[in-house]
């Protein structure tokens, strides 16, 4: 085939395809339909170094079906194969990766200043494999160590705390107001279970990051294409910060949001990059204000004490139902 007759590869066009095709058969790839309990989770990683795989590539290595079965978050390179004498089980398919590669090509119209060659990012992908489809490959072990159930919502708590957002109690919805730059939540009972309260928690707190004097992202109205990819990036994060602090998302966000979040990805093949980016962004951001709950002091700080007792400690205690103008949009979290 001549250079002229093939087709270059448009390997954008290919993540947004892949993540698509599983939306449109019904499952978005980073909400997972395990039991937590039975299978435990982890982010995706790479089993020979051990690192959480970033950005886009851990929405797609969420849902590989070998991640989805056997809870075992580890992939290799097929180099790493070969290196440890292992073999890919035959008829096994590969995963894409992707990463961001700098090359060097020639400045066109170099500015004043400027070099006749500059460096600009290209697109690149590998192959992974799946540890289940590696012959072998050693048994998972999961992390023996492991954070109490109780200690989670309290971790939350002192993440609300330490990031001095504004948080109102109260009502039946929970929504980021940006105008007034406010998290609002229902009280703490009307939720099912403090998972699903720390769950809502960590959605809103993503809407928080956007911002203009944090991360500052654009707000759209409800129903517009803005909107959608804001509860796109803040859907995300929560999952990146949910399997960061070992919390079951909660994914009961109207079936509206998914077919909006199809459509947006369907006109810009760059959309999943961008969103992905963004969301990793506010889950690092958050995760700044993530205690490690070693002592006594900081379970007091995070728990949900009296008033009398949280003004001794020095803890500040939440606004109960603050004004704020109802007409503005608010960004709303997963629901109770």
């Amino acid at each position: 085939m001549s250079k002229e007759n093939k087709k270059k590869r448009d390997i954008k066009q290919e993540a947004t395809d892949h993540i698509l095709g599983q939306i449109e058969q019904g499952t978005v790839p980073w909400r997972k339909p395990w039991d937590d309990g039975l299978a435990g989770f982890s982010l995706p990683r790479n089993g020979g170094s051990n690192r959480p795989y970033r950005n886009l590539n851990t929405i797609i290595l969420m849902g590989h079906p070998g991640y989805i079965e056997t809870g075992d978050p580890r992939f290799y390179t097929f180099n790493q194969v070969q290196t440890n004498n292992w073999k890919v089980i035959k008829g096994s398919k590969s995963v894409p990766a992707y990463f961001f590669k700098k090359i060097e090509v020639d400045n066109a119209e170099p500015k004043e200043g400027e070099e006749d060659k500059k460096k600009i990012p290209m697109l690149k992908t590998y192959p992974l494999f799946h540890a289940s489809q590696i012959e072998g490959c050693p048994e998972y072990k999961p992390d023996t160590i492991q954070q109490p159930e109780w200690q989670k919502p309290l971790r939350v708590k002192a993440m609300l705390d330490a990031s001095g957002a504004q948080l109102g109690i109260g009502g039946n919805r929970a929504f980021y107001d940006p105008v007034n730059d406010r998290i609002q939540m229902p009280p703490e009972g009307a939720f099912k279970t403090d998972i699903g309260w720390s769950s809502t928690a960590l959605h809103e707190l993503g809407h928080w990051t956007g911002h203009k004097d944090r991360l500052d992202r654009q707000f759209g109205k409800f129903g517009d294409p803005q909107y959608a990819r804001e509860e796109l990036r803040a859907e995300l994060a929560s999952v990146f910060l949910s399997m960061e602090l070992g919390i079951e998302p909660d994914f009961s966000q109207h079936a509206s949001y998914v077919e909006n979040w199809a459509e947006i990805l369907k006109e810009d093949k760059n959309e999943i990059f961008r969103a992905a980016s963004d969301a990793q962004k506010i889950s690092d951001y958050i995760m700044e204000y993530a205690p490690e709950l070693t002592s006594d002091a900081d379970l007091a700080a995070a728990a949900d004490l009296p008033e009398h007792l949280m003004e001794e400690l020095g803890i500040a205690t939440p606004v109960t139902n603050p004004p704020f103008d109802v007409s503005a949009p608010v960004y709303g979290g997963p629901g109770l």
